[in-house]
C-alpha cells in the first residue's frame, strides 16, 4: 500500500534518519520535530531549528523541562512550541 505524503499538511519527526530522508525527498513538507527523549537545552535546540529552517513548523519539546525554561525557550525560539 503506497501512501500519498501531499495528502499531509505536517509530519512529525523524532528520528533523525527520517528527518533527513523527508528533507530530501520533501522539501517543501512541514516539520514537526520531536525532541522529548533528548535535546532539553537551548543550544541544541536551536541547532536543530536552524538546520530544519524554513520547513520546520513546530517543535515538540520535553515534558521534562520546568516551566520557568519553556517560558524562556518560547520567548527565545523562532518557533511554535508544543
Amino acid at each position: 500500500m503506497e501512501i500519498n505524503i501531499f495528502f499531509f499538511k505536517a509530519i512529525r519527526v523524532q528520528d533523525t534518519g527520517v528527518l533527513e530522508y523527508i528533507l530530501q525527498e520533501f522539501p517543501d513538507l512541514k516539520i514537526q520535530l520531536i525532541l522529548e527523549n533528548g535535546n532539553h537545552n537551548l543550544k541544541a535546540i536551536s541547532y536543530w531549528c536552524s538546520y530544519i529552517g524554513k520547513s520546520l513548523e513546530r517543535v515538540v519539546l520535553s515534558q521534562e523541562l520546568t516551566r520557568k525554561q519553556l517560558v524562556d525557550y518560547s520567548q527565545k525560539l523562532d518557533v511554535n512550541i508544543e
